[in-house]
């Protein structure tokens, strides 16, 4: 695996190259592409132990590729990456913020600790009852390879990417406990990818003990192209979840399976099953065969939503037995893409 990720690194640099000059610049690539490096004072010098690392990029193409990289890796690939390059990205030490507060429990110590420790990195909004660690970053695509300062460098020019800094912002993120009012929500000027059509399914919290799940579904839109007109429309599943702390609720990582049955348009019905380890949400992206019965093209660009109802039933680390959710969104939405 070692040697096929290397590979896949030296693609995105070399246009021709014979396999032995390929094996030999291998370790050239990281020096080319980008390397790892200390800033002090402005002045850039080779990292080492102990001192806040940043990656530096040759440039904006290189820098560009190789985030597409990373996000298209396995979980386990992406950390293989990290250790080979000797980095450790904002994204990994969220990560393993979401690991350390699973063990929180409900004393101020604890909490304070879990604060202290990342702080600096994380943005911690202390607003209403949440009391979560969060990434700083509203574009996730870029902290694998952001520093733990939000920080990455693209030739000569240091870049910060850190933009959620009140409750709102994280709110429009979509990565709060709180969510905005609909009326608060700016409206698309047109619809495009990651865009919800019509109105969601939303469960509510389901409250046991010192624990908290909420699903919500919705029909989004996956991928569109506005040259030629054309998208790509999924069900989107998210499965939230959060911890009793002593100051209010936390996001933390657990582990959730999904098992639900949906009848699109009153005639197709399908199951679909997905488990998931980590840092709530659990987001899952489901389809019938034929992408075609979640909204009816009425011709002249025009699309109407169909009924999609069913049932959700969710096995929950956080709770003993799983939750049965039953759910209905009648459709009939007309809407112009693009």
């Amino acid at each position: 695996m070692r040697k096929s990720i290397l590979f896949a690194i030296v693609s995105l640099v070399m246009i021709a190259c014979s396999n032995e000059d390929e094996m030999n610049l291998s370790s050239t690539v990281y020096e080319k592409d980008y390397e790892v490096v200390t800033l002090s004072d402005n002045v850039q010098t080779k990292s080492s132990v102990g001192e806040d690392k940043i990656l530096k990029f040759r440039d904006e193409n290189a820098f560009q590729q190789t985030v597409a990289m990373l996000n298209s890796f396995s979980q386990s690939d992406f950390i293989r990456w990290e250790q080979e390059a000797g980095f450790e990205s904002l994204r990994t030490l969220f990560d393993q913020a979401m690991e350390d507060a699973a063990d929180l429990d409900q004393t101020p110590e604890t909490y304070f600790a879990f604060k202290a420790k990342y702080d600096g990195s994380l943005y911690f909004p202390e607003y209403g009852e949440d009391y979560g660690a969060y990434l700083p970053v509203s574009r996730k695509e870029l902290t694998c390879v952001l520093n733990k300062n939000g920080d990455v460098m693209v030739g000569n020019d240091v870049r910060n990417y850190r933009d959620i800094e009140d409750y709102v912002s994280l709110q429009l993120a979509g990565d709060a406990y709180y969510e905005m009012d609909q009326a608060d929500k700016p409206t698309p000027l047109y619809y495009s990818n990651g865009d919800y059509v019509d109105s969601q399914y939303d469960s509510g919290w389901t409250v046991i003990d010192d624990r908290k799940l909420k699903l919500k579904i919705g029909r989004r839109i996956y991928d569109s192209d506005r040259t030629t007109g054309y998208f790509l429309m999924k069900l989107h599943y998210e499965i939230s979840f959060r911890k009793k702390t002593a100051l209010g609720w936390s996001n933390y990582s657990s582990e959730t399976t999904t098992n639900t049955t949906v009848t699109f348009d009153n005639s197709q019905t399908q199951t679909f099953s997905q488990t998931e380890e980590g840092k709530s949400s659990h987001d899952h992206y489901f389809t019938d065969h034929k992408h075609s019965r979640i909204v009816i093209s009425l011709g002249n660009g025009e699309f109407r939503t169909t009924r999609i109802n069913g049932s959700a039933t969710i096995s929950y680390r956080g709770f003993v037995n799983p939750v049965t959710y039953n759910f209905d969104m009648p459709g009939g939405f007309v809407f112009t893409n693009l």
